[in-house]
């Protein structure tokens, strides 16, 4: 978490949750690189819409964006994780900062999101994978009918309380941003065939046993390995790459946030881990040789 942690200001944060309803989650999951990127370009879009609005931010803001596909049962549940600063810069290259405790208002951000998302998915149907038996056609006219419907259902966007400070932002990094589907400590036992794992109830907040046999626990496990080469991690805004360095020294300055201290060497690193010098033999005290490449095969 290095990178995100030289990417921080000293202006508070806000974490928004963008969602799309189960509805779409067989189409999403039979098109998963293109559906994650619509979600991801999407849930962007519609925060970006929001801090330029005068009535919230007026200023182009950033964010750091985290996929996840996941529910509490392990079901197939994708959403985006956005951590957003509480400010951005404005065309003049100022610092305006979001005063409010609440990024914006999350009924209207939900609409704004869910007609991004449907439309996106209207403009994507020509080339999706829709499966079944059926033919394309008929396939992509009940997809037309469920993206109708969706336009009448209320959508999940949630923003959730500021984190307290740049410590809360890097903890909660370090827990979501390379998290899998289900931690080794949430599976209590494996036994004739049965996997039971904890859950916590979204409901009354209780955590409550799941029980499900060996092969649907791998099927609904392996439902979370993204496309290869997928990015689940995306940085946008203030915070994309392009330019980064010099609009992050800008907001630095704006918003009196010290220089980041120099990431340690690999050495450092290891010495932090280990408790001990990783160049000494912990066997028998010696200095190890350094290696300086890998050879290739001699060839005569």
């Amino acid at each position: 978490m290095a990178r995100e942690g030289c990417d921080l200001l000293d202006v508070g944060y806000r974490h928004v949750v963008l969602t799309v309803p189960h509805e779409l989650s067989r189409v999403f999951w039979r098109n998963q690189r293109e559906a994650h990127d619509l979600l991801f370009r999407c849930a962007w879009a519609t925060v970006a819409a929001f801090a330029a609005d005068r009535r919230w931010m007026g200023a182009r803001t950033g964010a750091l964006a985290v996929l996840h596909t996941w529910g509490r049962q392990l079901q197939y549940h994708p959403h985006v994780h956005m951590v957003v600063p509480s400010g951005g810069l404005t065309a003049r290259g100022a610092w305006r900062r979001c005063g409010r405790d609440f990024f914006a208002p999350v009924r209207a951000m939900s609409k704004v999101f869910r007609a991004k998302v449907l439309e996106g998915v209207r403009g994507l149907a020509p080339t999706l994978d829709l499966g079944g038996s059926a033919s394309h056609l008929a396939a992509a006219g009940a997809l037309s009918a469920l993206v109708d419907e969706l336009f009448s259902k209320p959508w999940v966007v949630y923003c959730k309380r500021p984190f307290r400070d740049a410590g809360s932002v890097l903890a909660y990094l370090g827990r979501h941003a390379h998290r899998v589907a289900i931690s080794n400590s949430r599976v209590k036992s494996l036994e004739g065939g049965v996997v039971t794992f904890e859950y916590r109830d979204t409901k009354d907040g209780r955590v409550r046993e799941c029980r499900l046999h060996a092969t649907e626990f791998i099927r609904r496990l392996l439902m979370h390995v993204l496309p290869k080469g997928f990015c689940k991690i995306r940085h946008y805004g203030i915070l994309a790459s392009r330019g980064k360095r010099e609009r992050l020294a800008l907001c630095r300055r704006l918003t009196s946030t010290p220089e980041p201290a120099p990431a340690p060497d690999a050495a450092a690193l290891l010495r932090r881990m280990l408790g001990r010098d990783p160049s000494v033999c912990p066997r028998c005290g010696a200095t190890m040789l350094p290696m300086v490449r890998v050879m290739g095969p001699m060839r005569c």
